[in-house]
């Protein structure tokens, strides 16, 4: 285990010269704060998205029995269990996403508390700042998904993994299974852990009790899981065994990595790959003076590349947030790089690289937070014709009534109604409507629908429409059994 303390100097005494004042991290959480909630009054009234409505709707379903039609059963439920109460407290939508937002906060402070038990105070300063800003962490703390969770509770595992107190190393074994019952490709972050420790105590790990006191725990957190959706998980993590040739597998990984590379703006991505190339030179330096900093990058580089591989070598669909796992020990590898720049400067200079550095932070953080804002604001009125489509059915008091529609989850949600996704050929449309099992109909361009349905003539199947939005060429029309 790691065994370097930051508040020792390291070799050249440089750390004294350099200390970091608890001022320094006051401020990059308080500016945290401040655009997490300016994003939070911008976004608080935005649609969900399907992912979102997944979740959102067994949640609802749990506190107030509404239908979950559109649920995926295959999705870890432990989300949806979490955000019940707030349903059932009447908090609903505002009150899970300021909870989103003081989560992101506290994975804004634990990336400090990493990168200062890895390597130093400015490291864990510097790393939480360019994650603070990062579009994956401010875009996501907006959007009702399991991401700034499972990557909070992670960073809380890893925390006290890296700690002396044998308890909070027991504790991080739940920690890291809640993380994986949020959302199970996060298993590869304990994998990560667990490759650190053979590749640095080899089998003297076997004979340490924390290890497996740490591992039992983790096992009984998830036993509940594992025993009453067993199936479900199964099914979930089929992606797991699915066959894929070498050479599926090698181009997944190349997207992949240019995808990641791509959430970095051109100054922080050539940072990126000076830090991943010193991170390289310590672990292959295996006389290096400092085996702690040796281990620190080591830890690091494998917690970046651990779901970088997963996804590329596994996983075939690919989005920007299936990469969330990674920022952290990336932010933190920059970090390093930096003060890496700062420690090997002439000490006559070190003041003046310190403050050049930290321009060049400041300018990225600027850059980033540019991006994060734009698309943000962007996408904040994306699926508005779903919602209104919900709340206008929800206003019918036609609760019996069932909607077809190739959005479930999001008309389930919004109008508290029954759904079926619309059936592949027209015939069928027409038996559910005529045999009175569906009443409504919700036709949008937002999703991808059977030919048949955008061509429909709603008096040839008995309907009439009802709602339309908007007037003029609609995107989405409401229709109504007569």
């Amino acid at each position: 285990m790691i065994s370097y303390q930051a508040d020792k100097l390291d070799e050249e005494g440089c750390y004294s010269n350099l200390n970091v004042p608890r001022l320094l991290l006051g401020i990059v959480l308080g500016v945290s704060l401040a655009i997490r909630i300016y994003y939070l009054y911008e976004t608080s009234g935005q649609p969900v998205w399907w992912d979102e409505a997944n979740y959102l709707v067994k949640a609802k379903s749990f506190a107030l029995g509404t239908p979950s039609t559109g649920y995926d059963s295959g999705r870890p439920i432990l989300f949806s269990i979490l955000m019940a109460p707030f349903f059932a407290l009447g908090l609903g939508e505002f009150g899970i996403r300021l909870a989103l937002t003081i989560t992101s906060l506290l994975s804004v402070y634990l990336v400090y508390r990493v990168g200062t038990r890895l390597m130093n105070p400015w490291v864990g300063v510097m790393g939480a700042a360019l994650f603070s800003c990062h579009y994956l962490s401010l875009f996501y703390t907006e959007r009702i998904m399991c991401e700034i969770p499972y990557v909070t509770l992670a960073l809380l595992a890893v925390v006290f993994f890296l700690s002396d107190d044998k308890r909070l190393i027991w504790a991080s074994g739940p920690l890291f299974s809640m993380s994986v019952m949020l959302r199970y490709p996060a298993f590869m972050i304990p994998v990560c852990i667990l490759v650190f420790i053979l590749i640095t105590e080899r089998t003297g790990a076997l004979r340490k009790t924390n290890y497996w006191v740490c591992f039992g725990l983790a096992l009984l957190t998830m036993a509940p899981d594992l025993l009453v959706r067993g199936l479900n998980t199964m099914r979930a993590t089929s992606w797991l065994l699915a066959p894929r040739s070498s050479e599926e597998r090698l181009v997944g990984l190349w997207n992949t990595t240019k995808v990641f590379f791509g959430l970095w703006d051109p100054v922080s991505k050539l940072v990126l790959i000076a830090s991943l190339l010193l991170a390289g030179w310590y672990i292959l330096s295996w006389k290096s003076r400092s085996s702690d900093r040796r281990q620190a990058h080591l830890l690091l580089a494998l917690l970046l590349l651990g779901p970088i591989l997963l996804q590329g070598l596994w996983i075939t669909h690919l989005e920007d947030r299936y990469l969330y796992g990674a920022l952290a020990p990336a932010c933190l590898l920059i970090a390093s790089a930096c003060w890496h720049l700062i420690r090997f400067s002439p000490i006559s200079l070190r003041e003046k690289v310190l403050g050049i550095s930290s321009t060049c932070l400041l300018c990225i953080c600027g850059v980033m937070l540019q991006h994060s804002t734009l698309l943000t604001m962007q996408k904040r009125t994306s699926y508005e014709e779903l919602r209104i489509a919900g709340d206008w059915l929800k206003n019918q008091k036609d609760k019996d009534a069932v909607v077809v529609s190739q959005s479930v989850a999001q008309i389930t949600y919004y109008s508290e109604m029954s759904g079926v996704s619309l059936p592949q050929t027209q015939e069928e449309f027409f038996g559910l409507i005529t045999s009175g099992k569906a009443k409504y109909a919700v036709i949008t361009g937002l999703e991808v629908h059977p030919d048949w349905a955008m061509r429909l003539d709603p008096q040839t199947a008995g309907l009439e429409v009802v709602l339309s939005y908007p007037e003029v060429q609609p995107r989405m029309v409401v229709l109504k059994r007569k």
